[in-house]
């Protein structure tokens, strides 16, 4: 993944995003293309997923495992259930719920026996899960969470002016020009580093395992969670 947009916005609000939206039109438009993608990846901002929508209606919109994986353990340590991690049913039942989304077909029956699968009722933790459970009720990939990451890397401090991080974008900006030409002159791309390779065979055999009914919905997720978010 490379980045072909830069853009440093005063706050995230929905007119923000929106004339964002706006300006990345106009300049395909100035340059006799019409940019309107058929899928958006974002993370969970409700202000920047209502723009989204408002821009471009018919766009599929997909969310990104490592935000939802974020907001799901924000909202189980707002309600209580932080002391509860070392608690094997607990976390089991925390990582089933946020490999969910990889049934998203069958989400609502996922969700039926992931439920019916958590701590019961004289459970320590059974009040704030339940409270969860009203929350979170009825894999992508982390690129863009991967580059945020190494910019700060490469930053190497937390607080930049804007003159220093112009400069660090105009850097990045060509390196990736550099790389594109590289790979239009006939360059492999980079590999994939070997644990996500390994990783990605792990997936496609649950999912070929869970297709060929030789795995529960239960299972596979269970399965799942255990390759994704095991520390």
């Amino acid at each position: 993944m490379q980045a072909l947009v830069y853009f440093l916005l005063p706050d995230k609000s929905k007119a923000t995003y929106n004339r964002v939206f706006a300006m990345l039109k106009e300049y395909a438009l100035s340059v006799g293309k019409v940019f309107q993608p058929t899928t958006v990846q974002l993370d969970f901002e409700v202000a920047c997923l209502n723009a989204i929508q408002e821009s471009f209606p018919g766009a599929g919109v997909k969310g990104c495992d490592f935000h939802f994986c974020q907001a799901l353990w924000r909202k189980a340590q707002e309600l209580g259930l932080q002391p509860y991690y070392g608690d094997r049913a607990v976390n089991r039942f925390l990582k089933c719920v946020a490999a969910s989304v990889w049934c998203s077909e069958e989400i609502d029956e996922a969700w039926l026996q992931i439920d019916g699968d958590s701590p019961s009722a004289d459970h320590p933790a059974f009040q704030a899960l339940d409270r969860f459970k009203t929350n979170f009720g009825a894999r992508t990939t982390n690129h863009i969470e991967d580059w945020h990451h190494a910019l700060n890397g490469r930053v190497g401090k937390r607080h930049v002016n804007l003159f220093e991080i112009v400069s660090h974008l105009q850097k990045e900006e060509h390196g990736n020009k550099a790389q594109r030409l590289l790979l239009d002159m006939g360059r492999a791309p980079k590999p994939v580093r070997k644990k996500y390779r390994v990783l990605n065979e792990r997936l496609i055999r649950l999912t070929d395992q869970y297709e060929a009914q030789e795995l529960s919905l239960i299972q596979y997720a269970s399965r799942v969670a255990h390759n994704l978010y095991t520390d």
